[in-house]
């Protein structure tokens, strides 16, 4: 020890002495003391004595440092494990929420299983069948139709029977893809069926935040738990064209089913089971044949239908005992039946057979198109007063409509007798359109061939339809709509 530092920790003792004197009231005895041993020489006993307190010092001094380091150790550890707890509580918070938001989608999707079930208005048809068979071989099924083709009562019953036939796998129905990241569960059979989530009406889809969506949701189709069914609309798969034949997921071990297609479309037993159903379920009269029951299978049973009109009591009716009904015939019915309305059969049906000043109208409800329609048309024809390309659109489908060549797309009588009307993408008149455009609009334009072309490819999403080079309305009622449209015209 050097003499500095000697004199440092004999002043802190001294310091020391001193304040435990003040306290004790003996403050001028020790420091009295005090100089007396700076005066005196130290004895060789007392200088052992300072050297083994002082080495005694040390001893504790070190071990205090040891078991400081120890408990630095130790706190360390409980600071790791208390990061290491709160990391697993909230993975555990995670896993308790997701676990919640599945469990609460499969609820849900049970629910409406369940309440599709008690529905007596629910025709089983042969492309349910067909779905369930193409899921036996293929881990995504898109199943699509026009609106109200029975997509959705139709996606519910795939559900149902998959559950039946396998108890233990789980069935969850999304309507936004975003909630797909919630349910995941990797050890799980799942079968998830995602509706209307490309858009409803019309294609929505936004490549940030979909498109990672979609490449999860393929990685996990690839480990081999989890089936998927996307349900969508004819012209929203028609807009989503470039995605599904790009993105990977529709690109391997996929399956498709159009329910208005000419193999899946609804058969005339099924149609008719449809009808008779949604009128039981209504209270309105069936009257079959007599010789129903040894009828072909492409002959209609029914013999009449039987309406109750409270509020029509003028209506007189051999049937009815209080002359309060309509009855609607034979031939009626199998018209209905044999129609392919472009809102779909099912939703006719159940319109038809729910609103009384609908059920007035018989067949013709069947036959012509929704006012929205003509509505749409017909706006398309006013706009092109001041916008040439909605003004040759509205020509394009003109001209497919004065044209009289039978569409190869439309080989059986729609609408029980009448034809659909095309064109041929390579004999396509340009001097045709160019005078259709003067008649509507009284103006000259400078029409080309690849305009045209153009044109009916964005009319083909909504309007159109192709099958090779012909080009034909994709429904009787948009047929129908532009003559009605036409007529206003040239009356």
């Amino acid at each position: 020890m050097s003499c500095t530092e000697f004199n440092t920790f004999m002043s802190e003792a001294e310091d020391a002495i001193l304040d435990i004197a003040t306290v004790c009231g003996k403050e001028e005895y020790y420091r009295q003391m005090l100089l007396d041993l700076r005066d005196k020489p130290l004895d060789t006993r007392m200088f052992c004595q300072y050297e083994k307190v002082l080495l005694q010092t040390i001893s504790n001094y070190e071990d205090i440092i040891k078991e400081n380091e120890v408990l630095k150790d130790g706190m360390e550890s409980l600071k790791n494990s208390n990061a290491e707890m709160k990391e697993n509580i909230e993975r555990l918070c995670i896993l308790q929420t997701e676990g919640s938001q599945r469990q609460r989608l499969i609820g849900e999707t049970s629910a409406e299983i369940d309440n599709h079930r008690k529905d007596q208005t629910y025709t089983e048809i042969k492309a349910v069948t067909a779905c369930l068979q193409m899921l036996d071989h293929s881990k995504v099924l898109i199943l699509s139709g026009r609106e109200g083709s029975g997509k959705s009562k139709n996606s519910l019953e795939i559900l149902r029977r998959i559950k039946e036939k396998h108890p233990e796998t789980d069935v969850i129905k999304l309507k936004r893809l975003t909630q797909f990241s919630n349910i995941i569960k990797e050890d799980a059979l799942t079968v998830v069926l995602f509706e209307d989530v490309f858009g409803r009406i019309t294609k929505q889809f936004c490549e940030n935040t979909d498109q990672p969506i979609l490449d999860s949701l393929h990685s996990y189709i690839n480990l081999g738990n989890i089936k998927v069914i996307f349900v969508m609309r004819n012209t929203v798969k028609q807009e989503c064209q470039s995605l599904l034949s790009s993105h990977n997921i529709f690109c391997n071990n996929i399956a498709y089913l159009d329910l208005n297609s000419e193999e899946f479309r609804l058969s005339l037993k099924e149609k008719e089971s449809i009808l008779i159903n949604y009128c039981t379920q209504n209270d309105i009269d069936i009257i079959y044949k007599d010789d129903s029951f040894n009828r072909k299978t492409n002959e209609i049973s029914i013999d009449k239908i039987k309406v109750s009109i409270i509020d029509k009591p003028d209506v007189s009716c051999r049937l009815s005992a209080d002359n309060k009904c309509l009855v609607i015939n034979s031939w009626d019915v199998e018209e209905m039946i044999r129609s392919d309305p472009y809102q779909g059969f099912p939703e006719c049906c159940r319109l038809f057979t729910r609103n009384k000043n609908i059920t007035k109208l018989g067949a013709t409800y069947f036959r012509y198109p929704l006012k929205s329609l003509l509505k749409e048309v017909e706006n398309m024809r006013i706009e092109g007063k001041a916008n040439d390309v909605m003004g040759l659109k509205y020509v394009i489908l003109l001209n497919i409509l004065l044209n009289k060549a039978r569409s190869e797309g439309s080989s059986r009588k729609e609408y029980y007798y009448r034809l659909m009307l095309s064109i041929n993408e390579n004999d396509i008149d340009v001097q045709a359109h160019q005078k259709l455009f003067n008649e509507c609009y009284d103006k000259n334009i400078g029409l080309k061939l690849h305009d045209i072309i153009y044109l009916c490819e964005e009319l083909t999403c909504r309007y159109l339809t192709r099958k090779e080079n012909t080009i034909y309305f994709q429904h009787l009622a948009f047929q129908d709509s532009v003559f009605i449209s036409y007529c206003k015209i040239k009356p």
